[in-house]
């Protein structure tokens, strides 16, 4: 034959008792379910700040290297062009299609972080900035390449343009990235690690 269990009956105490304790536990472990949640939302925005902040540091940087870079040194062909020399024109036709490379990069990269970053101050500074330098070098571009030819001193004048206006989105990244700099300091002020409660 089979085991016999043995079942004593529960008093009402007992049960009221066990249902106490189950209520107890029930709300314990919603408080403490209550507080994951809380818990794991601060996580992904502590995680989603430090991301942004890498991002845009990177960027930062991408930007500073381009100033001093691709814009000295476009900066100096334009400033006194050798209109006569076919060196000349190969050599700024070079550095307008690198640094045109390096401008779609970082729209590239601005336009990932855009919805993270649109409305902040530097934003349409940097966004105006980075359109107008890429439009500037494509017409630079266009106008060494209209009749592969020697240019006439006539032509210099063109040149004076192109690097005045290659000055003034010289100064528009400056100031933009000053103001980027600053927003990035503010999310690393942010960026501490959740504390443990």
């Amino acid at each position: 034959m089979g085991a016999h269990v043995d079942v004593s009956p529960i008093s009402m105490k007992d049960l009221i008792e066990a249902m106490d304790k189950l209520a107890d536990l029930t709300k314990k472990l919603s408080g403490m379910l209550r507080s994951a949640i809380d818990r794991g939302a601060e996580l992904i925005e502590w995680n989603h700040a430090r991301q942004l902040k890498n991002n845009l540091s990177d960027f930062l940087a991408g930007t500073i290297e381009l100033r001093h870079s691709s814009n000295v040194r476009l900066v100096d062909l334009l400033a006194d062009p050798a209109l006569d020399s076919e060196h000349f024109v190969a050599r700024l036709d070079t550095e307008i299609i690198g640094a045109l490379a390096s401008v779609m990069i970082l729209i590239a990269d601005l336009e990932k972080v855009q919805r993270s970053v649109a409305s902040k101050e530097f934003y349409e500074l940097m966004v105006a900035t980075l359109r107008g330098r890429e439009t500037l070098l494509f017409q630079m571009h266009r106008f060494l390449r209209r009749e592969h030819q020697l240019f006439s001193n006539s032509d210099s004048q063109q040149f004076c343009k192109f690097e005045s206006r290659y000055r003034q989105l010289r100064a528009q990244l400056i100031q933009a990235n000053k103001i980027l700099a600053a927003y990035i300091e503010s999310i690393q002020d942010k960026n501490a690690w959740p504390k443990v409660t």
